[in-house]
């Protein structure tokens, strides 16, 4: 269900219509009545003298005639329709008609509404070939035993006895985490000591089966921490701000270090951009190695996290608290991950590039609070990622004013339908970019311009274009050019005024070839070709322009070539139609 409602998030060009449970056809003809705004085609899926599959086909195709939104019908819960079966699972009657009907409908029309089904079970249904699955599971199989054989206590060759083995993995259920604090328990008889050796392991495991929560946030804590001594303690206090498993040289520098003079004299002296005197030079020696030394004994005792990769994390289930120094520990941290995981690294996960952004901000270092957020929701705005994105701005914005975090944020707001905020923030970012950013201004100026097009203000995102075609061609974007043309070509299209909009079609399909976008030479063929097939009835030049287009999709693996290979058939079937 969480999966299903970030897809749905993600998908705001769809209508979601949600069942939760079970499904009927009065209930679904009930739910989908309710999203039409068309009286005739409320009275059309409401008539009882009509096969449920042909009354969905007439409401699907006219709406997309329509140019309505086409639905997401979601089925959750959809375990409450199923009947187990031998060794299976298989649809309830009622629940069996109306699903086929309801895909009989779908692929009947060519339409693109679409249907997710959340099961807790697996089921045999002969329409789930139009289906893709996407199984959710823990670590298991090969998986699991792959990461047992990389922890002490649960390899092939350890002492530790093969019941409280099977006990403790019955308990971690693929929980990576969870299988690393018990490896811990496992094989650090020190940190149970006042248990009385291995037979307290087998009690704790027991009494973990009994009450999970409780006991893995205080036995197995309380037993752990009473080896922490004062010292310790504030090491791993001050290693809390990470969130993440860090390289051990970043950890170590914030648990060592307690200002940013501190960060530059340890971290960054190739730079040599300040100077300390030998007695702090010394100082800074003798805090370095008491803390690598509380290091070894934290990681000895089982006290640290450590990832195959050696990098360290201090554990939430030991109950310690953040120092009041919290925001410079953040500074600290933001600096060193920042140039260990952005700066000197080859690449980096989004999970790491996330946390450089939380310790950015938490520091308020707004430079590199921008710098990540940009490239993050550059990445995630392609595709389609709109709600992350909108929230990392908005974020970001609350430490600093940034014109390319601003329109970012717009971006996302409009494709989440939030159009006035999009268009107050996109005039933001327009004057607050400055005028040396022709590149960045001439993209701000045609997204506001597409966004009046999409609120019927043509003349205005004409206007819009046509400036933003000015500056693109300043600059020579060549690719941007392209875009541009394309959109004006839609508008022109829209208006009927076609012939001025095959000629800019043409010249947006020109310098595509030029710059070799063939994306965006897949979606200016798909426009010919329907121009052509629709307008002229010219099928034969249609279809050749629709078959371009339908190959390079399919090259670069789009879900675009889908839709065109719809419009194939359409058109397809109109030229078989014309010539009988």
């Amino acid at each position: 269900s969480s999966l299903a409602a970030r897809l749905c998030d993600r998908l705001t060009h769809f209508e979601r219509v949600v069942w939760v449970g079970y499904l009927d056809e009065a209930s679904l003809v009930n739910r989908l009545t309710e999203k039409l705004n068309l009286q005739p085609l409320r009275e059309a899926l409401q008539n009882p003298d009509e096969e449920l599959k042909f009354r969905l086909k007439q409401v699907f195709q006219q709406r997309g005639d329509a140019g309505e939104k086409p639905f997401l019908l979601v089925l959750d819960d959809f375990e409450l329709n199923l009947q187990p079966r031998e060794q299976t699972h298989v649809l309830q009657t009622d629940a069996v008609e109306v699903l086929k009907s309801l895909v009989w409908a779908i692929r009947e029309t060519y339409t693109l509404h679409r249907i997710i089904i959340t099961s807790r079970y697996d089921f045999q249904f002969t329409q789930l070939q139009y289906f893709y699955k996407q199984p959710l599971e823990a670590l298991h199989g090969a998986d699991l035993r792959k990461k047992c054989s990389r922890l002490e206590a649960f390899k092939n060759e350890s002492s530790v006895e093969k019941a409280l083995q099977t006990q403790a993995q019955n308990l971690a259920d693929g929980n990576p985490r969870l299988l690393e604090w018990l490896d811990k328990l496992l094989c650090n008889p020190d940190s149970i000591s006042k248990f009385g050796g291995e037979s307290s392991v087998a009690a704790i495991l027991t009494q973990l089966e009994t009450n999970p929560v409780e006991l893995r946030e205080q036995v197995l804590a309380e037993s752990l921490l009473e080896q922490i001594d004062t010292a310790m303690r504030e090491m791993l206090s001050r290693g809390l701000i990470f969130k993440l498993p860090v390289p051990r040289e970043a950890f170590s520098h914030v648990v060592t270090c307690h200002s940013e003079d501190d960060l530059t004299c340890h971290s960054d002296r190739r730079e040599e951009s300040q100077s300390h005197s030998e007695d702090n030079l010394t100082c800074h020696s003798d805090r370095r190695e008491e803390s690598q030394t509380q290091l070894k004994r934290a990681v000895a005792l089982g006290l640290l996290e450590v990832s195959p990769d050696e990098s360290l994390r201090v554990p939430r289930i030991l109950p310690l608290e953040m120092p009041p120094d919290g925001e410079t520990l953040a500074q600290l941290g933001a600096q060193v991950l920042y140039r260990l995981w952005w700066k000197e690294a080859e690449t980096s996960t989004e999970e790491q590039r996330l946390e450089i952004h939380r310790l950015a901000l938490q520091g308020k270092i707004e430079k590199i609070a921008v710098g990540i957020a940009i490239t993050l929701t550059n990445y995630w705005i392609k595709r389609s990622r709109f709600r992350e994105a909108e929230e990392l701005c908005q974020a970001t914005l609350e430490i600093t004013e940034n014109y390319r975090v601003q329109h970012n944020l717009a971006v996302s707001e409009y494709q989440l339908g939030k159009v006035n905020q999009a268009q107050a923030d996109y005039q933001q970012a327009l004057d607050d970019c400055p005028a040396e950013d022709e590149t960045h201004k001439a993209a701000i100026i045609h997204n506001l311009a597409s966004l009046k097009a999409d609120t019927g203000d043509i003349e205005g995102a004409i206007a819009l274009y046509q400036k933003s075609l000015t500056l693109k061609k300043q600059i020579d974007n060549v690719q941007g050019q392209a875009a541009t043309l394309h959109q004006l070509a839609i508008l022109k299209a829209n208006r009927g005024e076609i012939e001025a909009a095959i000629a800019l079609f043409q010249e947006s399909l020109t310098l595509n070839e030029q710059v070799d976008n063939i994306q965006g030479q897949a979606m200016t063929l798909q426009w010919l070709g329907w121009l052509a097939a629709t307008i002229y009835k010219d099928f034969d030049t249609g279809l050749n322009y629709l078959h371009k287009s339908w190959e390079i999709l399919k090259y670069i693996q789009s879900p675009e070539a889908e839709n065109v290979r719809q419009y194939i058939n359409r058109v397809q079937q109109m030229k078989d139609d014309a010539q009988q």
